[in-house]
């Protein structure tokens, strides 16, 4: 069930991120994580985020259906 949560988590923290929705407080977090560039690790390489969410709640579903 939570391989499912964070699946769908990371699909729509992406899309609403594209919609120009700031979910996360990007400037609050880079405070704390001074060595990392946390706008474009939100920012860059959608398709893989989304994809690898989709993955990740595809494969939840298919451990129920066993």
């Amino acid at each position: 069930m939570l391989v499912l949560v964070f699946g769908l988590g990371v699909v729509a923290a992406q899309y609403a991120a594209r919609r120009g929705y700031n979910i996360f407080p990007i400037e609050r977090f880079q405070r704390y994580f001074r060595n990392t560039n946390l706008r474009s690790a939100i920012n860059d390489n959608a398709a893989f985020k989304i994809s690898f969410g989709l993955m990740f709640a595809l494969t939840a579903l298919g451990d129920f259906q066993s």
